[in-house]
């Protein structure tokens, strides 16, 4: 299974690393069972290449248009806390790439999955119009 990770300026760390680190341990742990299913590819893809975490570290990632379909979306955490700040930061022009990488996977079949505030993201994408969605905050 692929699955790309959406990275963005401004990603809670916490967030990114809680993705990554549940998707590779469950990597490592697939070796336990009696019949493996095959090892989840993790990309880092964005929609303008490195990216800086709101702590500051830079992630390099690969361009959404230039990594393999996915066969799953994932966006962790990102952007500000309070509620004004953050519908401010998920319409923003600078997250017009992320929205519209959303919405392309959306139309191309991809399963979505959001973490925290990037429901919001989604939601800004367009492609929660109509559907019920469960979000953590």
């Amino acid at each position: 299974m692929r699955i790309s990770v959406l990275v963005m300026d401004d990603l809670f760390d916490s967030g990114l690393a809680t993705v990554l680190d549940v998707l590779q341990m469950a990597n490592e742990l697939r070796e336990e069972l009696p019949h493996p299913p095959p090892r989840w590819e993790l990309t880092r893809v964005s929609g303008q290449g490195a990216v800086r975490t709101a702590s500051g570290h830079v992630i390099e990632a690969q361009a959404v248009e230039d990594a393999p379909r996915p066969d799953l979306l994932v966006v962790p955490g990102a952007g500000p806390q309070q509620p004004a700040p953050l519908l401010e930061w998920v319409a923003a022009p600078e997250r017009g790439p992320e929205r519209e990488a959303v919405r392309r996977a959306r139309a191309d079949g991809v399963p979505l999955a959001a973490a925290c505030t990037s429901t919001f993201l989604l939601a800004e994408a367009g492609v929660l119009d109509g559907l019920a969605a469960t979000t953590s905050w």
